[in-house]
């Protein structure tokens, strides 16, 4: 999905101006929830979001993130990885100058080396706190839980150095150790994970390196499960969301996919009456570097189109958008496994995205509303699939010095950022507020949004199932203007969080358009 990545939202600022940091490189693929933290201040990762040295990258329980570093270096970061880039620094016209510390401190990795180290491989290190890994070629995978590390290599070779000695480990080889002074066992590499790294679904061959434009993804059309479907304009967007059961609760996600991504298909059905319907999404990795890449990730619905709940459609400026909720039936399928799923898929589409030069040009403070004259939404859902409710937006001054309560936005295209944002939702009893996250530092940057990075929220979750305390909730929201002259937005969000007292999970998730005032 389009997990898309944003600029940094943070700009420090002290007594003089002084030079912005200098981007050591960029989130190609971002799913789940991803962070850099640095100087006490936390980032959301999504695709395109900008990654500097000192960051500390930090992958959620079912995150994956990948990321094209300046030397051309492409890094994969697995569920429940950190990751610090220590030191950093290359420049284009001195490559032999170049040089990465990284360090590995927990999780698992996939890397191909780039131009850092070529020359002099001493330039390049991975420390993963037992044992140090230098390069001697370019495709290789390290894993770290506790004081076990080991690793396979795909092509060319690594050095593995602890107290205990070091060891060359060649292509088609494995490693694994534990500890400081444990000893360096070196082995062929198991069939499975052999097949795995040499596939050409999952890797982008080593000769391959060099050279953006050799970087080919083909993507596959998405499912057309109804038989009437059509493939999705240049022009559309499609936000997203569901809820995945995993070990201990339930994870939910939201995003969205743009008709533009060349690693992205959408299919939709025009024969039900009441607005285009979304029945199919692929989504494939840009890179495909990891080992257990997202290659593709293939939503489909059931094959009846009476089942859909939900439905409805509206036209805003010269935008049609539709949405609706597919409550069973669905399939949401990752490297050809099936995702055990909770709830209903939302979604919302329209094929009439703003264009970003409409965006830069509009000036004034806009409010963006839902209620009951403006705007739609698919019912907001709990992770038991209970539904509720959307307040609609209130003029009355609402909570954490926000200008109204209920469910809005705010945009400020004088200043192109997003200045506040509100939801609010009943659902059996419990009552639902998200707003914008502020440790974030203030306003949200439109170029950021526009550029793929979703928006963090921040709320509370009272009565019903989140008694006898308030449940805190953190979570996303993703964000496309439609209409020719950004007549509306088209939303997906999703919260979760653990009550204090009952240890019980709570989350919320839906698709919102809010319409300018």
């Amino acid at each position: 999905m389009k997990t898309y990545v944003r600029a940094a939202l943070f700009i420090l600022f002290s007594s003089f101006v002084s030079a912005a940091p200098q981007s050591v490189g960029t989130v190609i693929l971002s799913f789940g929830q991803n962070t850099a933290e640095s100087e006490g201040t936390q980032r959301v990762l999504k695709r395109k979001v900008d990654i500097y040295a000192d960051d500390l990258l930090k992958t959620g329980d079912t995150g994956r993130l990948q990321i094209r570093f300046t030397d051309g270096a492409r890094l994969s970061l697995k569920p429940g990885t950190e990751f610090k880039i220590a030191e950093y620094q290359f420049d284009e016209a001195n490559p032999e100058d170049g040089k990465a510390v990284y360090r590995l401190l927990k999780g698992g990795m996939r890397t191909l080396s780039g131009q850092i180290g070529k020359v002099d491989k001493e330039d390049y290190t991975l420390d993963a706190v037992v044992a140090t890994i230098g390069i001697r070629g370019t495709d290789f995978t390290v894993d770290k839980k506790g004081d076990e590390v080991r690793g396979s290599v795909n092509n060319g070779a690594i050095n593995v150095a602890n107290k205990g000695g070091a060891s060359d480990v060649a292509k088609g080889f494995s490693f694994q150790l534990v500890g400081a002074d444990g000893a360096i066992n070196i082995f062929r590499t198991p069939a499975t994970v052999r097949r795995s790294l040499d596939s050409k679904d999952v890797s982008v061959p080593a000769t391959q390196v060099e050279s953006e434009s050799t970087q080919q993804i083909t993507v596959a059309a998405s499912p057309n499960p109804t038989g009437n479907g059509e493939t999705a304009s240049d022009e559309s967007v499609v936000a997203l969301a569901f809820s995945q059961v995993k070990l201990g609760g339930v994870d939910v996600s939201a995003g969205s996919v743009e008709g533009t991504d060349s690693n992205a298909d959408i299919t939709i059905d025009r024969t039900l009456g009441g607005g285009d319907v979304v029945t199919g999404v692929v989504f494939n990795d840009e890179s495909s570097l990891s080992s257990d890449p997202c290659s593709p990730c293939v939503i489909s619905s059931p094959p009846i189109l009476g089942v859909l709940l939900d439905q409805d459609e509206m036209t805003v400026g010269t935008a049609e958008v539709s949405w609706g909720r597919w409550g069973s039936g669905y399939t949401v399928v990752e490297n050809g496994f099936p995702t055990v799923t909770s709830g209903s898929f939302h979604f919302m589409y329209s094929d009439g995205v703003t264009p970003a030069s409409t965006i830069t040009s509009k000036t004034g403070r806009l409010l963006y509303r839902y209620d009951s004259m403006h705007g739609g939404a698919t019912s907001p859902q709990d992770r038991t699939g209970a539904i509720g409710a959307l307040a609609d937006y209130s003029s009355v001054t609402g909570i954490d010095g926000h200008t109204y309560s209920g469910t809005y936005l705010l945009v400020n295209f004088d200043a192109q950022a997003l200045t506040e944002v509100g939801i609010e939702a009943n659902i059996g009893g419990a009552t639902y507020v998200l707003r914008d996250d502020p440790s974030l530092g203030g306003d949200i940057s439109l170029d950021s949004v526009l550029n793929g990075q979703e928006v963090a929220l921040t709320g509370s979750c009272s009565g019903g199932v989140c008694n006898p305390v308030s449940t805190n909730l953190s979570g996303h929201m993703s964000l496309d203007f439609v209409g020719g002259n950004a007549e509306g937005a088209v939303t997906s969000y999703a919260a979760e969080g653990v009550n204090a007292v009952t240890s019980q999970p709570a989350t919320i998730s839906g698709t919102i358009l809010f319409e300018a005032e």
